[in-house]
């Protein structure tokens, strides 16, 4: 993670490939779509929480790899979009 003004903030080793990312608009969490680059294989969603850096929750795949995310505006949704065709709407703040 680098800073506006280009200086490396932080580097974290994720366990899977990451496909996507998105910042929340209050900027305390980061959106992943993370898994293996195979169509068999299913990807996953995930969200962290930036201030530890721990993953607060995961949905699993809905077939293949996820190609985007993105939160809404105000953060209460979260959205990905897999290269399968699925679109899945989230509650990020869910347990």
């Amino acid at each position: 993670m680098w800073s506006a003004a280009g200086e490396l903030l932080r580097t974290e080793k994720h366990p899977d490939t990451v496909f996507a990312l998105a910042f929340s608009p209050d900027g305390k969490r980061l959106a992943v779509g993370c898994g293996q680059p195979r169509a068999d294989l299913n990807g996953a969603l995930a969200v962290w929480d930036l201030a530890d850096w721990s993953e607060t929750r995961r949905w699993p795949g809905k077939g293949g790899m996820l190609g985007s995310v993105a939160f809404s505006p105000d953060g209460k949704r979260l959205v990905g979009g897999w290269y399968s065709g699925a679109v899945e709407f989230r509650n990020p703040s869910a347990k």
